[in-house]
């Protein structure tokens, strides 16, 4: 949570200067044993992720940039034309968020998608797409990005990143496993790096690529993917698909690992006197 002390600091500033439009809209996502908290005018994105009482994100989000002009981030100039939680299972909670980003050349579209698991299974689910569309009868050379901070079990420099594949990358610590795997199409680029590398690469004043660095990398570890390509006409789309699955397991009480190392010492004595 250390980046968004920061960012969200930055929109209390902004809050007191320009008045109550300025005001961040957060969403929250809920789907049985899993809460997402979304916002959506910050740069922040989605800065929570929590599984079973435990948080395991620090920041996902997008960032674009036209040509070899800089990047800047999705909601740079303002929050989105359109946005819209809903409930898909009628379970009373909102499962669902869809965001619309309306710029002079090109709109972005982003629908998050939560699947909690039961109570007690450690697992969730967020299936994300992001369409790209222009508005505009000349070509577009358009570049996305897509940066990731988990801090898995809200531990900081302990996980371990690397790309398993084109299309997939995974992200562990001792009792947490994250994976995440890109449908279609694959990233152009890749970034495995250590916190805040890659953010400050994306928030300079120039165009930035990501360096393909695969991994493994333990520690404050990050990752970022990025795919180049152009709309070549008007109302041509970019689609990305996503699908974003995190597992962990619980983390013993600390009778429970003294009681289960007791048991493995009295295994081991009755070993060693019928032998």
């Amino acid at each position: 949570m250390r980046n968004m002390k920061v960012m969200l600091g930055v929109a209390a500033l902004a809050a007191v200067v320009l008045g109550p439009m300025a005001m961040a809209d957060t969403f929250i996502l809920e789907d049985l044993n899993t809460t997402v908290v979304l916002d959506n005018s910050t740069g922040s994105g989605m800065y929570e992720w929590d599984v079973e009482g435990v948080n395991h994100l620090s920041q996902q989000w997008f960032w674009m940039r036209m040509g070899q002009d800089r990047e800047y981030r999705l909601d740079h100039s303002g929050g989105p034309v359109a946005a819209n939680a809903t409930d898909r299972d009628a379970s009373g909670q909102n499962d669902t968020l869809y965001l619309k980003y309306d710029y002079d050349l090109y709109t972005v579209e982003v629908t998050y998608m939560l699947t909690g698991g039961e109570i007690g299974s450690f697992t969730s689910d967020m299936a994300e797409t992001i369409k790209i569309t222009s508005r505009c009868q000349d070509a577009l050379d358009l570049h996305f990005f897509q940066y990731t901070d988990l801090d898995l079990n809200s531990t900081i420099s302990d996980d371990t990143v690397e790309l398993a594949n084109t299309n997939k990358v995974e992200q562990r610590d001792a009792l947490t496993m994250f994976s995440e795997t890109v449908v279609t199409p694959n990233p152009s680029r890749y970034e495995v790096n250590t916190w805040p590398s890659t953010l400050v690469k994306l928030e300079d004043d120039v165009a930035s690529d990501l360096d393909n660095n695969d991994g493994p990398l333990t520690g404050d570890a990050t990752w970022a993917f990025q795919w180049d390509f152009v709309l070549g006409h008007y109302g041509d789309t970019f689609i990305i698909s996503k699908d974003k699955l995190l597992t962990s397991t619980p983390i013993p009480a600390p009778g429970a690992v003294l009681l289960g190392a007791l048991g493995l010492w009295l295994v081991g004595r009755i070993k060693r006197r019928l032998a």
